[in-house]
């Protein structure tokens, strides 16, 4: 039936045979309709580069007039890996007794950890009771002076202190 340009792609309409009709794209950024590539940039259509969103990795590419658009390139890309999902830093992991002394283990916030000092010379280790803890609420392991211990217990910072 005929030709028509929407902004710089060119639509061909084509006749149904039943009084209708629809259109159908024949070509993008095409000369007929005013396109002209810049030859101060890339083609339309030239992948400049490739970036993730969440595991998915899309192409960016060049329009030929200067700017950008993306397209999805994989779904679920080996190449997009989500980041991991590790504890942030200074969550406590776990408790030990190390002697008559209370240790914490906490996390680094990138998979790993480090230790620190929670309470020294404490009773729960089978000491004789040094400061409290510092913390809310601390989770202890191993009460009764040996490490490794199996029994859970609860310290609360209030009623240490109390």
């Amino acid at each position: 039936m005929g030709w028509y340009c929407d902004g710089y792609n060119l639509w061909c309409v084509w006749a149904d045979g039943e009084g209708g009709w629809w259109s159908e794209l024949q070509e993008a950024n095409s000369w007929h309709c005013g396109y002209e590539e810049d030859p101060d940039h890339p083609p339309a259509g030239t992948l400049l580069y490739t970036t993730c969103v969440n595991a998915d990795k899309y192409g960016v590419y060049a329009d030929g007039q200067g700017g950008t658009y993306q397209e999805p390139i994989e779904i679920n890309s080996p190449d997009c890996p989500l980041p991991a999902d590790y504890p942030p830093y200074g969550s406590l992991l776990r408790t030990e007794c190390r002697g008559v002394d209370l240790w914490g283990w906490y996390a680094d916030g990138q998979g790993g950890e480090y230790d620190e000092l929670i309470q020294a010379d404490t009773e729960s280790c089978g000491g004789g009771g040094g400061p409290a803890p510092t913390g809310p609420e601390v989770p202890e392991r191993g009460r009764g002076g040996g490490e490794g211990g199996d029994l859970e217990v609860r310290l609360v910072t209030e009623a240490l202190r109390g």
